[in-house]
């Protein structure tokens, strides 16, 4: 069974625990570490696996189970995914122009916490500019897991 969102507020009540703190806190420093490799002519799979350090130090890695982002194209028809795949096993570049969403996505259902944070990107000619607002810091968005 999958895990889905059963609940979402916007106003929550109280701090959140120290367990949704550390899975934040690691899923913030895994989207800037994967960012910090975003740049023109960066190879696709260092970014995927820049992200993946931090969380792997945390001992998470069974929490990471998607890709770190995709492209954002245009097409017809259109297509749910870009053939641009940010993660561990694509062999693409970073050129300038392209734009891709990337996140972090940690879930543990058996504590009922999931975090995802993220943005959309757009390659430029040395680094990265973000052409959508992402959120890295704790904030009063809160969705509970269940299985």
């Amino acid at each position: 069974m999958q895990p889905r969102v059963t609940h979402r507020w916007q106003r929550p009540a109280g701090e959140p625990g120290e367990g949704a703190r550390k899975l934040y806190d690691v899923a913030r420093e895994s989207l800037l570490a994967g960012l910090e490799e975003c740049r023109s002519g960066a190879h696709v799979a260092d970014i995927d696996n820049g992200s993946r350090k931090p969380i792997d130090r945390a001992g998470l890695g069974d929490a990471a189970q998607m890709r770190f982002g995709v492209g954002i194209g245009i097409a017809y028809p259109p297509i749910w995914l870009s053939s641009l795949q940010l993660d561990r096993f694509s062999t693409g570049i970073l050129e300038p122009g392209m734009t891709f969403y990337v996140h972090s996505w940690l879930s543990l259902p058996r504590d009922g916490l999931g975090v995802m944070l993220g943005g959309t990107y757009l390659v430029v000619a040395e680094s990265h500019l973000l052409i959508e607002v992402s959120q890295t810091r704790l904030g009063p968005t809160w969705g509970r897991i269940q299985q």
